[in-house]
């Protein structure tokens, strides 16, 4: 090989090599989707993951109440909850008024919570019996409000709503009260 066709071949290759560099560095731009996915992998523990930031938190205090579909004759009933948030998971904590007359309150406790998105269910068990409820809510208004279905193995369902009460809320009903 001579002395110009070296020269000629390395020119060659730092060209081809230098075109190659160019086009990789404009083809590693992250589509908005790959971005996405590279956040939910490897985001820093510190930051939030787009499903995070999309996912409202649910804790908090709540009032709620729930109306039977069978046996339609129950009346409906009230309770209050606090909810911790931990993501894909949750807790809470209800306190509510017992339908029987010797007992006026009642405690109940879940058990197996899940979340996927805006979707929740959990399974509240009392701390006198062995009932257990199953609870399937969609959460919406930004976290303020779930509502959904209920059912005591098939026996009895109907539905729940739950509100949350932030603490502005409740200063300002006082306020308006005290007028």
């Amino acid at each position: 090989m001579s002395k110009l066709s070296s020269i000629m071949l390395g020119l060659t290759i730092v060209a081809v090599t230098l075109l190659n560099s160019a086009d990789a560095a404009n083809s590693n731009k992250l589509t908005p989707r790959e971005e996405v996915l590279w956040n939910q992998a490897f985001a820093d523990g510190n930051k939030a993951t787009t499903q995070q930031k999309t996912q409202p938190d649910i804790s908090g205090n709540w009032v709620g109440y729930y109306e039977y579909d069978k046996p339609s004759s129950q009346p409906p009933g009230m309770f209050n909850a606090v909810i911790k948030d931990l993501g894909d998971q949750f807790l809470i904590t209800f306190l509510e008024p017992s339908n029987h007359q010797d007992k006026y309150v009642q405690w109940g406790a879940n058990s197996s919570a899940k979340r996927q998105g805006k979707y929740i269910e959990f399974t509240k068990h009392y701390g006198h019996n062995d009932t257990k409820i199953q609870y399937n809510l969609t959460i919406s208004h930004n976290g303020a409000i779930m509502d959904g279905t209920w059912k005591i193995n098939g026996n009895a369902y109907g539905r729940a709503f739950f509100y949350r009460v932030p603490l502005q809320d409740l200063k300002k009903l006082r306020q308006e009260a005290m007028k």
